[in-house]
């Protein structure tokens, strides 16, 4: 039965009080402080069941949480009568209801007959920037006000956002560490390294990045139209070592006759070589995809696991890009010269990424849209004009770009607050620079460009955050930047004030020599900018 289906009989009759002691407000300060720390969307939900029990007195309470990958349901954590085994079951198939069957979700609240109470029971949406998360349920034996209905709404609202925001930090650092990871095969294949290295390399990489339990290498051989085994990590089956399919006969053969990649789940243990493997290893789910060079098949890399693959779009690409690494590592040294034009288009890569990362971050902050892709060129230009090196310019590029990325661990309801933040929301959002440098600092390939994320509101005399740099302990091109970023924010307009003039910015900007900005930083801004 649907919950839109719930007869009248069963439905509560609310007993409203026009005010509680606890505002909406109240309860986003309280949550402020509750989420602090908190790095996994289980913390979230734990601590916010907690939360609702204690201050609503609640009987119980439940979170259903939705996985738009597989389009599927699962039960996340409960409290009270929630974890009575019958009641839950119940409560997991009306979910599941208003999940396969699209139903909007909507705060309702209704009584079941109990022995001897009658158990009013509500839920509300977990969703976040149009994004359904999952269902929040809860019940007690007292019927709900609107006050607090409208407060529990407000809770669930805020858990929504926190834990999008957490999955969303989590998915940056991913990508960051699936391209650092990218990048180091892309290096040790230029350099000419033993090939095994280089294979054992992609092995663990294609584990580790994708989460799989074993991965290996099978080498066409066109003569005899057979894969032979030629490296593997996370094997227990000895055997499969020596192995040798016939193409026909085997999972890798329909990978290499469509060119392209195959997914296979309930793996068939009685065909071909496999069977052994997977009777040996409980092997369940397998991924295969060809080795092709300038058209040409040289052979196959496998993924295997115990577990069904939580994958998508993105892994699978993943997952082709790594065999397109395997497939250049297999080739021989001739291909060289074609392995460095790769290298720039990988690059390339690596730059339009870094750049849909600061639209995102523009997108997402709706009063600076647009405004890292200006203050990039400006700070270029500044950064010529004092004789700045060729090489750095690349990193201030894209420390410029990604100045802001830190921003993606602040909630919504501060970063998007219309009107003056408070001392605490102040506190949060000051850590975005700190959020920046741990997104950034573990990846090689970013390294040097992590000066003007973290230092960019630094002050010169010293009063600035989030580590109180004074004069040149601030990196100089987090000093160049800063200028050029007030100078940006006070010249386009913004909805709590209207754009200044270049010429009253400029004014501003050379009162703050020796303040808030290097005086040579000023003087060369002001020189280069004097007719702009």
């Amino acid at each position: 039965m649907q919950l839109n289906q719930i007869p009248s009989s069963l439905i509560g009759t609310s007993q409203l009080s026009s005010q509680d002691p606890m505002s909406d407000w109240d309860a986003i300060i309280k949550l402020n402080t509750l989420f602090h720390g908190v790095t996994s969307p289980d913390e979230i939900i734990t601590s916010t069941l907690d939360y609702l029990v204690t201050q609503f007195d609640l009987n119980g309470a439940t979170v259903i949480l939705f996985n738009p990958k597989t389009n599927t349901i699962h039960a996340s954590s409960a409290r009270g009568v929630f974890t009575d085994e019958a009641f839950s079951r119940k409560i997991y198939v009306h979910s599941q209801d208003i999940w396969t069957s699209r139903i909007t979700p909507g705060v309702r609240t209704f009584k079941q007959t109990t022995n001897p109470l009658s158990l009013f029971i509500g839920y509300v949406p977990l969703t976040s920037q149009e994004a359904d998360t999952g269902l929040l349920w809860f019940g007690r034996f007292i019927d709900f006000s609107a006050s607090e209905i409208s407060q529990i709404m407000a809770i669930a609202k805020i858990a929504a956002m926190a834990i999008n925001n957490i999955v969303l930090f989590h998915q940056i650092q991913q990508q960051l560490t699936r391209i650092s990871a990218l990048r180091e095969i892309d290096s040790v294949i230029n350099q000419n390294e033993d090939f095994n290295n280089i294979l054992t390399l992609i092995l663990r990489q294609t584990i580790d990045q994708l989460s799989v339990d074993a991965a290996d290498v099978l080498i066409l051989d066109t003569q005899s139209n057979t894969l032979k085994y030629l490296d593997g990590i996370g094997f227990i089956a000895s055997s499969y070592k020596n192995a040798s399919f016939k193409l026909e006969e085997c999972y890798a053969g329909q990978a290499i006759s469509s060119k392209s990649t195959t997914h296979l789940t309930n793996m068939d243990y009685f065909w071909c070589g496999y069977s052994n493997l997977s009777y040996k290893t409980s092997f369940t789910d397998y991924c295969a995809t060809p080795l092709i060079v300038k058209g040409q098949i040289k052979g196959v890399l496998e993924v295997f696991n115990r577990t069904p693959l939580d994958y998508d779009g993105e892994w699978i690409t993943y997952f082709e890009t790594l065999a397109v690494q395997a497939a250049t590592a297999l080739n021989n040294s001739d291909l060289v010269h074609e392995l460095q034009n790769s290298k720039e288009e990988l690059l390339q890569a690596y730059e339009a990424t870094i750049e849909g990362w600061s639209k995102a971050v523009d997108l997402r902050d709706k009063e600076t849209e647009g405004h890292s892709q200006r203050v990039t060129e400006l700070t270029l230009k500044l950064a010529k004009a004092m004789n700045v090196k060729e090489e750095e310019l690349l990193h201030i590029r894209r420390g410029a770009l990604l100045h802001d990325i830190g921003k993606l661990g602040v909630p919504d309801y501060i970063l998007t607050k219309p009107g003056a933040l408070s001392d605490d929301e102040w506190m949060i959002m000051r850590k975005h620079p700190t959020y920046a440098f741990i997104m950034l600092e573990s990846i090689e390939y970013l390294r040097s460009a992590i000066d003007i994320p973290f230092c960019h509101h630094e002050r010169w005399d010293g009063t600035g955050y989030p580590r109180g740099l004074k004069g040149e302990q601030i990196p100089f091109a987090a000093r160049i930047f800063a200028l050029i970023d007030v100078w940006d924010a006070l010249t386009t307009e913004r909805p709590y004030r209207s754009a200044w003039s270049k010429d009253k910015a400029k004014e501003y900007i050379a009162l703050e020599s020796g303040k808030q900005f290097d005086p040579q930083v000023v003087e060369a801004f002001l020189r280069l900018f004097n007719s702009y």
